[in-house]
């Protein structure tokens, strides 16, 4: 999504395409928001929904401070970016919540592991982008999708290497 963005909005028309930074600020926000899991619901679930209205109350307000203070120099730019922001810390002071009343993580040093896989996936799709973009060539879509099915097969096929070096030690 991000490697891509300017394709991709392009995708919907020309005019679309500068809002390549709004995908891309909100993919970051959401990025986040798939790493750190449904600490919000876990909340929830859990019999402490006080501390997550606590942690939404504090992130309303601060999704409305960051907007005033971001819209005018930075038009939707500055949206998206309060956007992000709050989505990240909301789910940072879920996490700290999570841990303080339940004593979860959901981390631990196995996730390390995936480090190498995510440089090869963001490797691979970069190294398209530039391919693609130095040469031209279109449809844009096609090559869209050729990114993200050679995105996930190095990611999986580096992910499914690590297994393999770990277990046959």
């Amino acid at each position: 999504m991000i490697v891509f963005s300017k394709p991709l909005m392009r995708l919907f028309g020309s005019a679309f395409e500068a809002g390549w930074l709004v995908l891309t600020l909100g993919t970051l926000g959401q990025l986040v928001n798939a790493g750190v899991g449904s600490v919000g619901y876990l909340l929830l679930m859990s019999g402490n929904q006080v501390r997550l209205i606590r942690v939404q109350v504090i992130m309303a307000v601060f999704m409305v401070a960051a907007t005033v203070g971001l819209v005018r120099p930075f038009g939707i730019a500055g949206v998206a970016l309060a956007a992000a922001l709050t989505n990240a810390l909301s789910n940072y002071l879920c996490l700290r919540q999570v841990r303080a009343a339940l004593g979860l993580s959901p981390y631990n040093r196995t996730y390390l592991r995936l480090f190498g896989p995510c440089l090869a996936s963001l490797a691979v799709t970069a190294g398209l982008r530039l391919f693609t973009r130095s040469l031209g060539l279109h449809p844009e879509w096609l090559w869209i999708g050729v990114a993200l099915a050679a995105s996930y097969a190095s990611f999986c096929g580096f992910a499914l290497l690590g297994d393999w070096t770990m277990t046959t030690k």
